[in-house]
């Protein structure tokens, strides 16, 4: 009896073994939402027209995006036309210019960083919607 009772206890952990892997694939942006670290009025949201929206800090702004696997092409930046300090102007230009650059992306759950042509980091950004 002991022994049949071991015959099924490996039978049916063999059958609940780990899950077959997944081929390594890239997060999907769409619906997700990521700030800059060192401010909470920055953020930047992927949306599911292919849209880009977001929060330079000073000014709303859209853009269209594209994403294949890792290359990421954000589209032209359209924004409103606030004026804010210079401190917040320039913090604004800057990720206008890291949005504008892009070429490709680093995506984890916790963090996107979004990288140039030559696949040298611009900008990492934290995930801020976490459902």
């Amino acid at each position: 009896m002991r022994a049949l009772i071991i015959a099924i206890a490996l039978t049916l952990s063999a059958c609940a073994g780990e899950p077959p892997m997944e081929p390594n694939t890239v997060m999907d942006l769409t619906g997700s939402e990521w700030g800059v670290a060192e401010t909470e009025s920055q953020f930047i949201a992927f949306k599911s027209d292919g849209k880009l929206i977001g929060h330079g800090g000073c000014n709303r702004f859209f853009a269209s995006y594209t994403q294949d696997e890792d290359a990421l092409t954000i589209g032209p930046i359209g924004s409103t036309k606030m004026l804010c300090p210079p401190d917040i102007m320039d913090g604004e230009h800057a990720l206008f210019a890291a949005l504008k650059n892009t070429a490709r992306a680093d995506i984890s759950h916790l963090t996107l960083t979004l990288k140039d042509e030559n696949n040298a980091a611009i900008i990492t950004l934290q995930r801020r919607d976490w459902d």
